[in-house]
């Protein structure tokens, strides 16, 4: 009998014995069965460029015997959060992973991200149970249902408002299983017969599972270049514990971990010429900027054309002082992802202009002396989706001129911003560094520091700096 039919055969009598302490209407009165659930799948599909780590917070296991015993659970779901974490696990199996009787109540209590119970799921009652404990997300484990009792434990699951994580460690099992209407496939790499761990796993899986599911990557990963190879071959998910938790401090080292994957973002604005915009659009950035201000000189003029361009390129149009029925007639025409107001447009435009748009809406902001986040707060409330911070100039338009950088320390508010205003090949190392220090950053804008000449932008010098965004 191997380890996983040990503890099977344990959950079996450790789940009747519970049933007959607290049958299922019991459960039913408890605080937390009516709470509101939190969704790590809109998260997810909210932030599709993102590594989104799920957090572990575990005892022991059989495979490493005593992890860390006397880690207080409190203290480790906050630094978890602190971190940016989108999820948090939590063991509930006393017998194998040393769990104590209080660790899933004290994560409801002190977490605002999505919790996944951890446990050994084969009975109906473990959902209701699930519920009751308030966790928001549970995992099914392939290797010991049968896939009637996967796709019957899941349905159940979804009926009582919980997402569902469902666990593959084989071709077998995905062929098994594929049909389980899962919120998530997880690839463990780990072998539940004799624990040994391979990366390898997740990859040649992946390539069986069709390209529109969420997967999620668990067990054995402890490097971000790891992360953000699996990242990269379409996982969205990555279920970590062990690599933090062996540690004296398990909070600091997820959030050093997960600052070493922010990808940053970029843009590059003040296009016009087709094939130069073609050009940079083969570097696969995640904007390009063009300007509808007849005053600026990479004003993209009356007859601009449009070349087709990747879907994942979001099309930024940037105004000023536009009415609203300009802005609208440029976004309709040329399918403007994104609207960004480079003038002194007020928050209640803002709000009226985002009525009447699908478009995300960014809001430029002239940073001088310091930061204004009362006003930034004012049009963040009014739907605004994200700042670009610029350098403040007398007129609109770039200064080629950077900001004081330091000034980003100030930023409090959870809106993300895009850094631009300055940026040139003898500052962007600088410039990344200040981006990926505050958690709130989603990238950088290039414009005039990467040009030949006004609106021709220099493909050669973009593509030599490429490898440190990432």
């Amino acid at each position: 009998m191997n380890i996983l039919q040990k503890i099977v055969l344990h959950k079996q009598q450790e789940v009747k014995e519970a049933e007959q302490r607290k049958p299922i209407e019991k459960l039913k009165e408890e605080v937390f069965y009516n709470k509101k659930r939190k969704s790590l799948k809109a998260a997810i599909a909210s932030n599709p460029h993102r590594a989104h780590i799920i957090a572990e917070f575990k005892r022991a296991s059989p495979s490493e015997g005593a992890i860390h015993e006397t880690a207080d659970i409190k203290q480790v779901i906050e630094g978890y959060e602190v971190g940016g974490v989108s999820a948090i696990s939590v063991l509930t199996d006393s017998n194998f992973f040393g769990a104590k009787s209080d660790d899933f109540m004290t994560a409801v209590n002190q977490a605002t991200v999505p919790l996944l119970r951890k446990d050994f799921i084969i009975s109906e009652y473990q959902l209701y149970e699930s519920k009751a404990m308030g966790a928001d997300i549970i995992l099914l484990i392939a290797a010991i249902l049968t896939s009637e009792q996967s796709q019957r434990l899941c349905n159940l699951a979804h009926k009582l408002g919980l997402e569902v994580l469902l666990e593959l460690h084989s071709e077998a099992e995905w062929e098994a299983h594929q049909h389980t209407e899962a919120d998530f496939f997880g690839i463990n790499n780990r072998n539940l017969k004799d624990f040994s761990v391979s990366i390898e796993t997740s990859l040649s899986l992946l390539k069986k599972l069709p390209a529109d599911i969420i997967k999620i990557s668990e067990s054995g990963l402890s490097e971000p270049k790891t992360v953000l190879m699996l990242q990269k071959a379409g996982f969205q998910g990555f279920l970590m514990g062990t690599h933090f938790m062996k540690t004296q401090t398990p909070a600091q080292t997820a959030q050093h971990f997960i600052e070493q994957l922010r990808p940053l973002q970029w843009k590059v604005c003040g296009m016009r010429e087709a094939q130069n915009i073609e050009e940079i659009a083969e570097l696969k950035p995640d904007y390009l900027g063009f300007i509808f201000y007849e005053k600026s000189k990479r004003f993209v003029g009356e007859n601009f054309c449009m070349p087709s361009l990747d879907k994942s390129i979001q099309k930024t149009g940037v105004f000023v002082n536009s009415n609203i029925d300009y802005i609208l007639k440029k976004q309709q025409k040329y399918g403007l992802d994104i609207l960004q107001l480079h003038g002194n447009e007020s928050s209640v435009f803002c709000k009226n202009l985002k009525i009447k748009t699908s478009a995300r809406l960014a809001k430029a902001i002239s940073v001088g002396e310091n930061l204004d986040i009362k006003g930034m707060q004012t049009y963040a409330d009014s739907g605004v989706d994200f700042f670009v911070l610029d350098t403040k100039t007398a007129q609109y338009g770039g200064s080629g001129r950077a900001f004081d950088w330091e000034l980003l320390q100030a930023y409090t508010l959870d809106t993300p911003f895009l850094l631009a205003g300055g940026i040139t090949p003898q500052n962007i190392a600088s410039a990344i560094a200040y981006a990926k220090a505050h958690k709130a950053c989603m990238g950088i804008e290039l414009n005039s520091g990467f040009e030949q000449s006004a609106a021709l932008k220099d493909k050669n010098v973009i593509q030599s700096i490429t490898n440190l965004l990432y």
